[in-house]
């Protein structure tokens, strides 16, 4: 007969849930938790990782590309204006290096989206509404310590 998962039936489940997410290491993990290594990599291989975790890493990815999908949109909006500049003010030397610019963005944002095939990997982000309703429930569900990690390590990682 199967011997039953230690971690799914420990008082601090979700605890230690969210710290296999978050990638923490299972020797701490186990440290803090008073559980063994082997456990923890037994729990997470075999799947038992509850999925409403496994949801809020996908939602920390999702995030991920949209932060990048606005400071594109940023980015852009920038070169647009400084091109305008330039024409107003006569300098072709100016506008010219600013059209660069602005292709280089939409050749960017092209990528970005899938509307243009580059070189390398493309990264596509999903803006459907069924996928952005998707997000809202993911972190309607979350708790506020979740939220406040997530949003931690979002800021973290755009601080790069």
């Amino acid at each position: 007969m199967a011997q039953e998962c230690s971690i799914c039936t420990h008082s601090r489940r979700a605890e230690i849930d969210q710290a296999i997410a978050r990638g923490d290491a299972h020797r701490a993990i186990a440290r803090q938790f008073g559980v063994s290594r082997h456990a923890l990599d037994r729990h997470k291989k075999n799947g038992h990782i509850a999925q409403q975790i496994a949801k809020a890493a996908e939602a920390k990815e999702i995030a991920q590309a949209e932060n990048l999908l606005s400071k594109i949109t940023t980015l852009q909006e920038t070169a647009d204006r400084i091109l305008d500049q330039a024409e107003r003010a006569g300098d072709l030397r100016a506008a010219c290096a600013a059209i660069r610019e602005v292709r280089g963005v939409l050749e960017l944002m092209a990528k970005v989206t899938g509307e243009l095939k580059g070189d390398g990997p493309t990264i596509n982000i999903i803006q459907a509404p069924q996928f952005i309703e998707f997000k809202s429930i993911v972190l309607g569900v979350m708790c506020d310590e979740c939220r406040e990690r997530l949003a931690g390590e979002l800021r973290r990682i755009v601080g790069k």
